[in-house]
């Protein structure tokens, strides 16, 4: 039996971050973050989740595991067609994105990935939820050395159409804080396991 729904959360805008793949800049500091393109650049997007309770034992018993983020802004391509893919950062202890050219995609990839077509935004500050990424979080916490409190990283990128969903890089939702019991804030991570969680 799945247990209550458990959310982690970005503490702030410095646990995202936008790489150009034009030229593999990096941008830290925005407001929001676009999936997966803005402008005439690719992106990829980085978001670090800190301190996740999960041991290598609950990696099996994960589900329904989504990401959350908060519609920050409704434009003619938020309602366009959009192909995305999510992987993970295979590593222990994912850090923080940094200003360091090409720091997202020079990133270890997990071998899981799961492909998205995100629908349009109609409101903002509505939730938009990601596919199941269970496969992914299990890929992470499976990584040797993995412990209890460490940190993982989750990676966007675009494979096909022109739509762009405009998220929020951090901000309290109200609605989800109500629906969860939780803080509220945004970028998140949402799951359920089979297995009791580590305090």
């Amino acid at each position: 039996m799945l247990a209550l729904p458990h959310v982690f959360h970005t503490l702030s805008r410095e646990d995202s971050g936008e790489e150009c793949m034009n030229d593999n800049t990096m941008y830290t500091t925005s407001s929001d973050l676009e999936l997966a393109v803005d402008g005439g650049c690719d992106q990829l997007v980085g978001i670090v989740f800190p301190s996740i309770s999960l041991s290598v034992a609950e990696a099996a018993g994960l589900a329904n595991t989504h990401l959350v983020f908060d519609i920050d802004e409704v434009r003619p391509r938020s309602s366009q067609p959009v192909t995305l893919r999510i992987f993970g950062q295979l590593s222990n202890s994912a850090a923080r994105p940094s200003a360091a050219q090409a720091d997202l995609s020079s990133r270890a990839r997990t071998t899981e990935t799961v492909l998205w077509d995100p629908p349009a935004s109609n409101q903002t500050h509505e939730l938009l939820y990601s596919p199941d990424i269970s496969r992914i979080v299990g890929e992470i916490l499976r990584t040797p050395q993995w412990a209890p409190g460490n940190s993982l990283a989750i990676l966007i990128e675009r494979v096909a159409g022109s739509g762009v969903r405009w998220v929020e890089s951090y901000a309290v939702n109200q609605l989800f804080a109500a629906r969860t019991g939780s803080s509220g804030a945004t970028p998140a991570l949402e799951l359920r396991t089979r297995r009791a969680m580590v305090p």
